[in-house]
């Protein structure tokens, strides 16, 4: 059957609806050619994230490269994943998430790091 003809609308894939907890550490937002974001505010789930950036110039349906740095004591851990933002307001940005195959290699994230703390001076 044709979507126009349904009664309820379709609920979009694009837009997480699972448990959301607190973010637990930084997010870096990358963008191609231009300046990286930094936020520690937000909260995640399964398939998305929301992180509070006042002040972005972030615009809806672009990819970024999302980066997130979880510390406890003195371990960390890096995670990389792709993304789309999907919706912005005054406070930050919405993005769904998806993974690209071979991103969170040992030397990728060693290089991911080094490039952080170029930039932002401790990651």
């Amino acid at each position: 059957m044709f979507g126009i003809f349904r009664k309820k609308k379709l609920r979009s894939s694009f837009y997480p609806r699972k448990e959301r907890t607190e973010l637990q550490g930084d997010v870096y937002i990358k963008r191609s050619g231009l300046p990286t974001l930094r936020s520690n505010q937000g909260n995640i789930s399964d398939g998305g994230l929301y992180v509070l950036i006042p002040e972005h110039d972030l615009d809806r349906g672009k990819k970024v490269e999302i980066v997130l740095v979880s510390k406890e004591g003195s371990l960390r851990r890096m995670s990389r994943m792709m993304g789309i933002i999907i919706r912005t307001d005054e406070a930050g940005a919405a993005m769904v998430t998806y993974k690209k195959q071979n991103l969170d290699s040992q030397p990728e994230l060693q290089r991911e790091e080094e490039s952080l703390k170029q930039e932002f001076g401790v990651v």
